[in-house]
């Protein structure tokens, strides 16, 4: 099993905790910055970015979020029931988003500066979606390596657990629906959050059987 000291632990998360509030504070600061801006006309200016639009459009559709019903399903079917709570989590983010969009309360991209794709309405610190789905595709990945037999084939699972929170972050990116920071900012919350919940759910990994 994948082990973490708790004052390693503790240390991880209070240093993602510091970044993400360093983050925020520059964000209420400087809401619109050329850095975000480079970014992204960097990525729309590039036609093989073109499949994030695509991407996007999937992850941010509801009929995706089905997604977590299947997977709560799986598991109360498998009798690993405290393996839900980590499903649960992801779209439970949507909590924490809303207050931290409404306290920081940073525009979304504008027409007038990038190519928008994807209108959404709203605030845009942080990206709601890439929270989500870096809770719940990190946990995915952790438990494939924790619970799948062959080393090649655990690696290649949690591989593309992994990246999934990438594609979904750079493609709320490439379709003007949020900044890079935004993103990051997400990121940097959702390790924390995900690490915390590994470390006080640790017996959820216990596996009566491996995956096979």
């Amino acid at each position: 099993m994948v082990t973490i000291k708790r004052g390693y632990a503790a240390g991880l998360v209070s240093v993602l905790l510091l970044l993400f509030i360093m983050l925020s504070y520059y964000i209420a600061k400087h809401p619109v910055n050329g850095f975000d801006t480079h970014v992204t006309l960097f990525m729309q200016s590039h036609s093989w970015d073109r499949f994030l639009q695509v991407t996007n459009a999937i992850i941010a559709s509801f009929a995706f979020r089905i997604i977590y019903l299947v997977f709560i399903l799986v598991f109360i079917l498998a009798k690993r029931y405290f393996l839900t709570v980590f499903v649960a989590a992801a779209p439970a983010s949507e909590i924490i988003t809303s207050i931290i969009k409404a306290v920081i309360s940073r525009p979304r991209p504008s027409a007038g500066a990038i190519t928008i794709y994807d209108p959404s309405p709203g605030f845009s610190f942080v990206s709601g979606h890439t929270l989500e789905y870096t809770i719940l595709f990190g946990f995915l990945g952790i438990l494939a390596i924790e619970a799948t037999e062959g080393r090649p084939r655990r690696y290649v699972l949690a591989s593309i657990a992994f990246l999934m929170p990438l594609v979904v972050g750079l493609g709320r990116v490439y379709s003007g629906a949020h900044w890079l920071t935004d993103v990051l900012g997400s990121y940097l919350l959702g390790m924390a959050i995900l690490i915390s919940m590994v470390c006080l759910l640790k017996g959820a990994f216990e596996p009566k059987y491996r995956f096979k």
